[in-house]
């Protein structure tokens, strides 16, 4: 009688890459299957289904350790989301788990160029992050990316941001965050004075008459040192003692 044989383990692709540091496992399995001219979703579906592999089934960080050649270590340091509790175990300290203070990101493209890598690659940034420091580069958006350069204020309250996440905690900052979000939104929609300084900035990114949405990232990116700014405040034990309410009038 005919039997089937299992398809053979994984075995190390032609052309390699060395992983990017906080990168996503499959933002590294779409540059391998990029430099190696495969299709990335054939690729990733052959990673992530372990049954099909023989004799027995990988875990996830061994199958891509076969396809990478780099030793599974090196692709626990540098790839977070491949981490399990007891993996993790058997590394340093400053290669833990990643908990839900940290998000995905689209890496700055300068920054990959810089590396030689000119595929788009996605990365764990902490939840205060929104733009690349070293570039000046919106990197918070779906969208092509663009330099905040001619607005210091914004790449200010990145900075300021991050102070408020290290002060207060990634928790207390996201809600003030959340919570300033809607405030201003609010108070731009009810008056055009509350919202002249965002729209100013704005003007740098779209031609006037330009149209835009809520979801924007250029607007998003215009409005991010007012929101900022008042997350400070909402964040902060010394507004128990100010008289604020919400209203306009205190804006």
């Amino acid at each position: 009688m005919n039997r089937r044989l299992p398809p053979p383990r994984l075995r190390k692709l032609p052309r390699t890459l060395p992983p990017l540091h906080h990168e996503t496992w499959d933002s590294y399995v779409y540059r391998l299957a990029a430099a190696n001219r495969i299709s990335h979703l054939e690729l990733h579906e052959h990673v992530d289904n372990r049954h099909r592999l023989h004799p027995d089934p990988l875990a996830l960080v061994d199958a891509i350790s076969d396809l990478s050649g780099h030793p599974r270590d090196r692709l626990l340091k540098a790839l977070p989301d491949l981490r399990t509790l007891a993996l993790a175990q058997g590394l340093p300290p400053v290669f833990h788990l990643l908990d839900h203070g940290w998000r995905v990101q689209a890496a700055c493209t300068l920054c990959l160029a810089a590396k030689a890598v000119f595929t788009r690659a996605r990365h764990w940034v902490r939840t205060s992050t929104r733009l690349c420091l070293r570039h000046g580069r919106w990197t918070d958006t779906y969208h092509d990316q663009f330099d905040v350069r001619p607005l210091p204020e914004i790449i200010q309250a990145q900075r300021d941001h991050h102070r408020l996440d290290r002060k207060h905690g990634w928790q207390t900052a996201v809600v003030a965050m959340r919570q300033a979000d809607g405030w201003c939104w609010r108070w731009w929609e009810d008056s055009r004075r509350f919202r002249k300084q965002r729209d100013r900035r704005l003007r740098h990114f779209i031609p006037p008459g330009a149209s835009t949405y809520r979801e924007d990232p250029r607007l998003i990116a215009s409005a991010y040192p007012d929101i900022v700014a008042l997350a400070g405040l909402l964040a902060s034990p010394e507004l128990r003692s100010l008289p604020f309410t919400g209203s306009p009038q205190d804006f």
